[in-house]
Formats: C-alpha cells, structure tokens, sequence
C-alpha cells in the first residue's frame, strides 16, 4: 500500500476518536461452553443463555439499517409490512476475541452477528449484524 495513503487513512481514524463520532455502547455476550440444554438435551438458544459478557460498554457506531432488499434480511411482520432487520456496527478498538458465534447488545437491542471484520492497522473493528430472534 503507499504509505501516504496508510498515513492519511491513520489521521482520518485518529481525528475520528478524538471527536468522539461513539455514540452508542455495545456488550458482547457468549453462551457458556459446553452450551445450557433443556429436558430433552437440546441447546438453549434464547438470549437468556448467554450469560458470559465477554466486552462491555464498548463505544461504537451503530450505522443505518440496509437499503437494498435481501431475502436474507428481510422478516415478515404481523402486519405484513416487510422489514429489514441487518445493519453495521463500528467498535471503537480492535477485539480479535469477538467471534460470529457471539450476541452483540446494542443501546438495549440484541443484535445476532453475522461477520466480524477489522481494518489492516488493527484500529477499530466493525459487525454485521442483524436483529436476534429465536
């Protein structure tokens, strides 16, 4: 990469944590190991089951739910309005220990993570999320 542009790309992330652009928090949750089964041996998957806070009150960006349709993002409603339910949340920090299979809260909302991303300095970590439901 030409290191201007790594070191332009290095102020612009700085300039962004310094003026504090966090205006959410967001605790990463996982479910025990081995996992809390029920009378008939099979996993409990509601939100109750992960009781290991793994990162609390994180500072993050919580961005804009998606525009384009996708199948895959979209749940039908009681009253049969279609809504998308996927959208990208911007940790301050690096957190390698944070894995797909983990629930990630934000401002209140259970969120299920659908890929966990980080940039190439190792600055800040970014989550494809979408709405939890069991």
């Amino acid at each position: 990469m030409y290191q201007g542009l790594a070191f332009d790309l290095q102020q612009t992330l700085r300039i962004w944590e310094q003026d504090q652009l966090d205006i959410s928090l967001c605790t990463i949750t996982r479910r025990p190991s081995p996992p809390v089964t029920d009378a008939l041996g099979q996993v409990d998957m509601t939100v109750a089951a992960y009781t290991t806070v793994l990162l609390s009150n994180i500072a993050c960006q919580l961005g804009v739910w998606r525009l384009k349709p996708d199948l895959a993002a979209v749940t039908r409603m009681e009253d049969r309005y279609d809504t998308l339910t996927e959208r990208h949340c911007l940790l301050d920090g690096y957190f390698p220990q944070i894995l797909q299979r983990d629930l990630a809260t934000v401002d209140g909302i259970v969120y299920e993570i659908m890929a966990v991303e980080s940039d190439s300095q190792h600055i800040l970590t970014r989550l494809a999320l979408r709405t939890f439901v069991v």
